[in-house]
């Protein structure tokens, strides 16, 4: 008994680190960086959709939004990287609720720039770009619109990053999904 219990005072550490919720996982990023103010953390009703934290930036008509999502859907911890299932079924996922907001009227003319598996701060994951048209002051603005998903902290990670197109540049973006990215890889106690 003396052996079980020194056991668990040794893994219980581990096994909170490795069990941290997302919402507090997502509270832990800062309330803002490279440019973003105002971070937003909410979780959602059901817990199978985990919890969300939201950014913003507005700079005269240009804006940009971020929101990084943790979720597990039920199914318990998800291994890190893109090596779950669970890691494609959220990116095919994501990709389809984009055509969805199209064919519902939210976005017009949506066109799929690139979809890839990359790595990012040595952390596999699945990357696309999009372009598309949304309505701002009675007319059209095209937007880029950039999506991540991986395996972190045993949740499903999606990251969604969208803006006015002049105000996205290639290196803009690779520092904000990069930022992100680090942060929880960091920690990560189910990495390998």
């Amino acid at each position: 008994m003396k052996v079980f219990m020194l056991f668990l005072l040794m893994v219980f550490p581990l096994l909170s680190q490795a069990l941290e919720s997302e919402l507090g996982l997502l509270n832990k990023l800062p309330p803002n960086f490279s440019g973003f103010q105002d971070r937003d953390v909410q979780s959602f009703p059901d817990e199978r959709f985990g919890a969300s934290a939201g950014y913003w930036q507005l700079e005269g008509e240009q804006y940009t939004t971020l929101t990084v999502i943790l979720y597990d859907g039920g199914y318990g911890p998800v291994e890190t990287g893109i090596t779950s299932p669970l890691s494609k079924q959220a990116f095919d996922s994501a990709i389809s609720d984009i055509q969805t907001y199209e064919q519902r009227g939210f976005y017009r003319d949506v066109q799929e720039v690139s979809r890839s598996e990359t790595s990012v701060s040595n952390l596999p994951v699945y990357f696309s770009e999009f372009k598309f048209n949304v309505e701002r002051n009675g007319g059209y603005t095209g937007v880029k619109s950039f999506l991540l998903v991986t395996g972190v902290h045993g949740f499903l990670m999606k990251v969604r990053l969208t803006g006015d197109t002049s105000d996205l540049s290639e290196d803009r973006v690779f520092d904000i999904v990069t930022t992100v990215l680090r942060y929880f890889r960091h920690e990560d106690p189910l990495a390998r």
